[in-house]
């Protein structure tokens, strides 16, 4: 019997919203290691699919397995405990908290026995300090290191962006879902934040993005999968892609040649 590698597996999963069929028969695997390109038009369900692989929405059919397990009947929660973790299309930072605080969510969403383990007397403290410590890496790791102190809801918006995927980052994910991590972001932040997907991935994070940007995801991705009204209409290497007919004509148009 063949026993699948694959570190996320999409099989033939529809999405339906009352009438309107978001996803159809949508089937994908993803490698150890690989990072992965979701592209398409506004509307072919590449949103839609981030959110049925992290639980925020119900399959019509199909079924979605991480490390060979079946994860679709699994709650959000649950999932991230498995070794998922996700950014959305706008920054979704805690406004009141600095940066520390921010990051330091990241490491109990993954880990349930922080809480208990704090309670035990002497603990507490060891604690705090290992993981103030642990969170300022990850800042360092984004660039946002010195700002460690600094509220996140005075970041401008492409700091606020880097500061989701630290915060991903530190439950140290298996799959990182990422939805549009460079929307809005300037040059340099791109390319710092393609270097940080890039180190992720050198510490065994998978990694699936949808993103508009072209170039980014044509330089980034080792794979891309392609969405056209909830079908994947193509998969493939970055040469492939810009060369199939299909994702010409649905999406990427005669500039694209």
């Amino acid at each position: 019997m063949h026993v699948s590698t694959a570190v996320l597996e999409v099989q033939d999963v529809a999405v339906h919203f009352g009438g309107v069929m978001a996803l159809q028969g949508v089937s994908l695997a993803i490698q150890p290691g690989e990072i992965h390109g979701l592209i398409g038009p506004n509307g072919s369900g590449k949103t839609t699919l981030l959110n049925a692989v992290s639980g925020l929405v119900p399959l019509t059919g199909g079924q979605i397995k991480l490390q060979g397990e079946r994860i679709d009947r699994l709650a959000t929660h649950v999932r991230v405990r498995r070794g998922l973790a996700r950014t959305f299309q706008s920054a979704a930072t805690f406004e009141e908290l600095d940066l520390v605080d921010n990051v330091s969510i990241g490491f109990h969403k993954s880990d349930r026995h922080s809480f208990w383990r704090a309670s035990v007397p002497g603990v507490h403290e060891r604690l705090r300090m290992a993981t103030i410590r642990r969170a300022q890496e990850y800042l360092d790791s984004v660039g946002l290191g010195p700002m460690a102190r600094t509220i996140a809801g005075s970041l401008p918006y492409g700091q606020q962006r880097m500061l989701d995927v630290a915060r991903a980052q530190a439950g140290e994910p298996t799959l990182l879902l990422l939805d549009e991590p460079v929307a809005g972001l300037n040059i340099g932040e791109m390319a710092q934040t393609e270097a940080l997907i890039r180190r992720s991935r050198e510490h065994g994070v998978t990694v699936l993005l949808v993103e508009h940007h072209m170039r980014f995801v044509m330089g980034l991705c080792d794979r891309i999968t392609v969405l056209d009204f909830g079908l994947a209409i193509a998969s493939g290497s970055a040469s492939e892609i810009q060369s199939d007919p299909k994702v010409i004509e649905a999406y990427l148009g005669t500039k694209h040649r």
